[in-house]
């Protein structure tokens, strides 16, 4: 038995008690750290350790995780986190100064300071974790980690259904995960993935009956995730793809973000005329309430009041500043006016720091109630929640922001097969702060990274110098 198939059968043990035994969910979890760090500094496991980090459950023991096998990476080999390297051009290194500085000043403007050390210190963590787990992975091992990880959620999903002694779509089928919306982005992501890559590379590691077993499986636990917004969010960015990649086969990704930004803008705005606001009261009044009616859901008011009244003059042009408007960041630190949940984290700070926010924010911020937030679990959690990363990207860091996160993925992707992936994850960013979860944004960033090396390597894999640096590894 190899020792993945052997981590298989511990960690959906380990798993299983922290599904079915909640109490010893803590002690499960740290365990399970601790077993990643061993296979890491062993190395014979460094892959399935990775990949784990996703499925932790609790974004806490995520975050642990991430670091355990960041410094498990340090023992066994030097990572190279590089600040400047070449061909980083000197207009992108400014636009970072630019976009840290207004936050900077912003924040002391606006007692927001806090706000802007903590989401800096998040988005430093994440391109640690990217540094750090780049060039690591083996590609033949990441998919047959990738098999085994599938197998164990699936077996997670069935305990979940025996629990409930249902199997109808809901919010308790999450996985190892707690939330079910994050395991559907995770499971919409992994198909994406795997799809995209099987024509180039995955067939190499995976015959069509298993890869169709997989995907069959996929799809299961997204029906009981009760993924509609995952759904939504995967055809919008199947359409916008299609359609930007016929205007412009040159900088896609670029240009399918922008166009994303500006038919987002017109849609908020075609939905404020007049005509079509009555029509849709009258015609489709159950969905018009989704977006009109303050009480039911703020989305709407939030999305057109940013585009159209927040974000005006220099404030369009370099938005307000990271953490401080949108972002989980400032909405943590908005906790007397937004969180009223017995939340550890949001408590924490609380008891921490003094919260703040900016007042054009505290506007919107004002929709999430306590009304609302006891309702949730009657309505459609994904399309009650106004707050998004997509959003929370521009009125933080402005038009400038928008157009040079566009060209570094655009840039950082463009030979790979990732394009349509990170279409749709800002499609998924629409809906949720998902960006902003460490548990959706560790997942694209390591699918990314293996999806990256996926073309090179295949085209590699006759080349006997890389074969050798794959046999030292």
């Amino acid at each position: 038995m190899s020792v993945r198939k052997g981590q298989l059968i511990i960690y959906s043990i380990l798993f299983a008690i922290s599904i079915i035994l909640p109490k010893y969910c803590s002690i499960c979890l740290l365990l399970l750290i601790v077993l990643n760090f061993f296979f890491i500094v062993s190395k014979t496991s460094i892959e399935f350790s990775v990949l784990t980090t996703m499925l932790m459950g609790s974004e806490a023991f995520m975050i642990i995780n991430a670091f355990v096998c960041l410094l498990g990476l340090l023992l066994i080999r030097r990572i190279s986190i590089k600040i400047y390297k070449k061909g980083i051009r000197k207009e992108n290194g400014l636009l970072v100064i630019i976009i840290v500085l207004n936050s900077l000043v912003n924040g002391i403007i606006n007692n927001t300071v806090i706000n802007v050390i903590v989401y800096i210190g998040y988005l430093l963590f994440l391109w640690l974790c990217y540094c750090g787990f780049k060039g690591v992975l083996d590609i033949s091992k990441v998919f047959d980690s990738m098999r085994l990880i599938i197998v164990m959620e699936f077996i997670s999903t069935i305990i979940r259904v025996i629990m409930v002694r249902s199997v109808k779509p809901g919010d308790y089928f999450a996985g190892t995960i707690n939330n079910a919306h994050f395991f559907g982005n995770w499971l919409a992501l992994t198909m994406i993935l795997i799809t995209t890559m099987y024509k180039d590379c995955v067939h190499t590691y995976y015959s069509y009956a298993k890869y169709a077993t997989l995907m069959g499986l996929c799809l299961i636990m997204l029906y009981l995730a009760d993924a509609k917004g995952i759904i939504l969010s995967f055809f919008i960015a199947l359409v916008l793809y299609f359609i930007v990649k016929i205007l412009s086969k040159k900088n896609v990704l670029f240009w399918a973000i922008v166009g994303m930004y500006v038919l987002f803008a017109i849609v908020m705005y075609v939905f404020s005329i007049p005509y079509i606001k009555t029509y849709l009261q009258s015609k489709l009044p159950v969905y018009s309430v989704y977006l009109y009616t303050e009480g039911w859901n703020g989305r709407y008011q939030y999305s057109y009041g940013t585009l159209f009244d927040s974000l005006a003059n220099i404030r369009a042009l370099f938005g307000y500043g990271l953490g401080q408007y949108g972002s989980r960041i400032s909405n943590a630190f908005a906790y007397n006016i937004m969180w009223r949940n017995d939340s550890f984290i949001n408590n924490l700070i609380v008891s921490i720091f003094s919260p703040h926010y900016v007042d054009n924010y505290s506007r919107y911020v004002s929709y999430y109630t306590q009304d609302l937030v006891d309702q949730i679990a009657w309505r459609s959690a994904v399309l009650t929640y106004p707050f998004s990363s997509f959003l929370s990207l521009l009125s933080e860091t402005g038009i400038i922001g928008v157009l040079f996160f566009a060209k570094i993925l655009n840039r950082e992707f463009m030979k790979s097969k990732n394009k349509f992936m990170v279409i749709y994850f800002l499609a998924i960013c629409i809906f949720d702060l998902y960006f902003d979860d460490f548990p959706c944004a560790i997942a694209i960033i390591i699918y990314l990274i293996i999806g990256k090396q996926v073309v090179s390597v295949y085209s590699g894999l006759k080349n006997p110098v890389y074969n050798n640096r794959l046999a030292e590894r």
